[in-house]
């Protein structure tokens, strides 16, 4: 229901599962470590830009998208967990 009035949004996290956010956060992407499942929200003005270039590029018109980067956290690095 909260969705539907656009009030959160669902992200699916694959084998972490689906987490919510509230809808009125500023436009994010995420982080998720292969090892903990932390997630890490992160803003970058050079992602944003390049979206709308490729998108020019290729007369496409977007309506949203959802950018995650799987990797190893620094903790689990450090820990040599991977």
């Amino acid at each position: 229901m909260l969705e539907q009035e656009e009030l959160i949004t669902s992200i699916s996290f694959g084998v972490n599962g689906k987490k919510y956010e509230s809808a009125i956060k500023d436009h994010h992407h995420h982080l998720i470590c292969n090892v903990c499942g932390s997630i890490e929200e992160f803003q970058n003005t050079g992602i944003e830009v390049l979206k709308l270039e490729v998108c020019k590029e290729h007369n496409f018109l977007m309506k949203s998208h959802l950018l995650q980067i799987h990797g190893i956290c620094q903790e689990c690095q450090q820990k040599n967990q991977y």
